[in-house]
């Protein structure tokens, strides 16, 4: 060791905060995991922890003390398609609360040595964690290209055959480069790449976060029909904290949630939704 006293120091400092590191990477991993199933986004959820040499350089290259290193929890997700890449950003960051200026396309934008993922920070929920969590986001192909190196890639090509999708993908991927390139931030581009991954559809999110695909001019009891049947046409709904009407138009990003009975008359306002009806609002 270089400078044991220093070393001794940055332990005894990192020790209770790896341990505590060790147990949100846990609640974590189990949380995405549910999340990805809930939006039938099948991936495989990985994660580590920072070494201390890690934690080490980190403060080395930002120069700055232990609390400014952000990565010390990181959780990958491999995924099958480039689309579903994208699907899981909008998902983590429509999830989460993402960090503004951590988002990072090597998908559309890779790396000199052809590294391809999508990097993003987020922070999760205050009691898991009041640090910002990394992700990356990748298909099959990439993880093994940036594990293994290039062999790895005709390997898994051989292995795979020919696509007759392979023009077609390389001709979608050169269209997003231009529309990074083109975009006036990152929040504009993961707007519109929600918008190519979901198409046409009305994407609205329930009260666990979960995405649901509707048509456009879908109203709340389109939604209650296709995610609820069993339920009643009059059942309790508010949509972005509001009660509304069976009738109701969704709107593109709106928040909606079920309430039961009990829920619904232990509510402080109850409206007359009959005439918010008619008014049409």
């Amino acid at each position: 060791l270089l400078d044991a006293r220093a070393y001794e120091d940055l332990r005894r400092r990192v020790a209770p905060i790896q341990e505590e590191d060790e147990k949100c990477l846990g609640i974590l991993m189990d949380g995405v995991r549910r999340l990805l199933k809930k939006n039938e986004l099948p991936g495989d959820v990985q994660g580590r922890t920072k070494s201390l040499y890690g934690i080490y350089r980190k403060m080395l290259q930002k120069r700055a003390d232990l609390d400014a290193v952000m990565d010390r929890i990181g959780l990958r997700i491999i995924v099958a398609t480039v689309r579903e890449c994208y699907a899981v950003l909008g998902l983590l960051h429509t999830h989460f609360k993402p960090v503004p200026g951590t988002f990072d396309d090597y998908i559309g934008l890779p790396k000199e040595n052809g590294y391809q993922s999508l990097h993003t920070c987020v922070y999760p929920v205050r009691e898991i964690s009041q640090k910002a969590i990394e992700f990356q986001i990748r298909t099959r192909l990439m993880h093994l290209e940036a594990e293994y190196g290039a062999a790895a890639h005709w390997r898994y090509k051989a292995g795979q055959g020919s696509s007759q999708g392979e023009a077609m993908k390389s001709r979608w991927l050169e269209n997003l480069v231009r529309q990074r390139r083109s975009a006036s931030s990152e929040e504009d581009f993961v707007e519109l790449l929600r918008r190519q991954v979901y198409f046409d559809d009305l994407v609205v999110f329930g009260k666990a976060g979960q995405i649901a695909r509707l048509p456009e001019a879908a109203t709340v009891r389109d939604y209650l029909q296709r995610y609820f049947p069993n339920y009643p046409a009059d059942q309790p709904v508010r949509v972005n904290n509001e009660f509304v009407p069976p009738d109701h138009k969704l709107r593109d990003g709106d928040s909606i949630e079920i309430l039961s009975p009990e829920e619904y008359f232990l509510a402080d306002q109850r409206p007359d939704l009959c005439e918010r009806g008619r008014d049409g609002n």
